[in-house]
């Protein structure tokens, strides 16, 4: 219950950055990053609203993006939560569509910022990096 009002509160607060007349984007905590070349991510994840007002959540490629993208980044620490992790078993399943309920309550949260900003992407550490690749 308690971490249900402090989101409250944090969602509170990022509607008044965002009406505020200084973008939340200007604040450091809130600053979108871009992804382009200098920076080498191989995925990120979409998340788009289609016209049923349902979202999607899925991981794509960087490199299908035409041009740079602003993105949000979660920081986090995985501790012994369990959750879903890209492999090179799962990924094409991943990239179709990423189950919500599957995911920890502080993902789903960081999915609700980033859409209340307006941006289409965000980078988790540990959703965006394949797991047990030598390759990634």
């Amino acid at each position: 219950m308690l971490i249900r009002i402090q989101m409250s509160c944090y969602l509170h607060y990022l509607d008044a950055a965002l009406l505020s007349a200084h973008s939340a984007r200007n604040y450091g905590i809130f600053k979108a990053k871009h992804a382009d070349a200098d920076i080498l991510l191989a995925r990120l994840l979409d998340i788009r609203e289609d016209d049923n007002s349902n979202f999607s959540f899925r991981l794509i490629e960087t490199k299908d993006l035409i041009s740079p993208r602003p993105y949000v980044t979660l920081s986090h620490c995985w501790g012994r939560t369990r959750f879903i992790k890209p492999l090179v078993e799962n990924l094409d399943d991943l990239k179709k569509r990423i189950p919500i309920d599957a995911l920890p309550r502080t993902f789903y949260d960081a999915i609700q910022i980033t859409r209340r900003l307006n941006i289409r992407y965000l980078w988790i550490d540990s959703l965006c990096i394949i797991q047990k690749s030598l390759n990634d």
